[in-house]
This record gives structure tokens, C-alpha cells and sequence, in this order.
């Protein structure tokens, strides 16, 4: 059951780190 919890934990850090990225992306294209 923890490396379940662990999985999800890692798995969510990857997918809030995507975000942040396709956000700062964003950003980028709004300012050019």
C-alpha cells in the first residue's frame, strides 16, 4: 500500500510540474 501512496505522490508531482512548465510557457508566448 505504500508504494501505491509513493506512486501517486510522484506521479502527482510529475503532472503539478507539467503544469507549471506549460504555464510558464504560456507566459512566454503571451509577452512575444
Amino acid at each position: 500500500m505504500l508504494c501505491v501512496q509513493l506512486q501517486v505522490s510522484v506521479l502527482i508531482a510529475h503532472l503539478q510540474h507539467m503544469v507549471n512548465v506549460c504555464r510558464i510557457s504560456d507566459h512566454d508566448q503571451h509577452q512575444f
